[in-house]
C-alpha cells in the first residue's frame, strides 16, 4: 500500500510551480480525487462518512499520505 513520505509536505514547493520556478523537487498536482481512491488509501469508507469534518479530514489525510504538499478541499464544503 502507502510507504513512508519521501519529503516533508512543504506548499512553497507548488508556489515554485505556479511562479514558473524550478522546485527544489518533484511536485504532484491534482485538481480532484474520486471517493473510490480516497477509501482505498486511508482504509476506511469515504462515502459512508456522513459529517463535513469528517469528510475534510478525510481528504486532507488521504493528500498526506501521498506525498502531496497541498490537500484540495472542494467547494462544497
Amino acid at each position: 500500500m502507502i510507504g513512508s513520505r519521501k519529503y516533508i509536505a512543504d506548499f512553497t514547493q507548488l508556489e515554485k510551480v505556479f511562479l514558473r520556478q524550478q522546485p527544489d523537487r518533484p511536485v504532484l498536482f491534482e485538481y480532484f480525487v474520486n471517493g473510490e481512491l480516497i477509501s482505498f488509501v486511508n482504509g476506511e469508507d469515504f462515502s459512508s462518512l456522513s459529517g463535513r469534518e469528517d469528510q475534510i479530514k478525510s481528504i486532507i489525510s488521504f493528500f498526506h499520505k501521498t506525498g502531496y504538499d497541498y490537500a484540495t478541499i472542494p467547494s462544497r464544503y
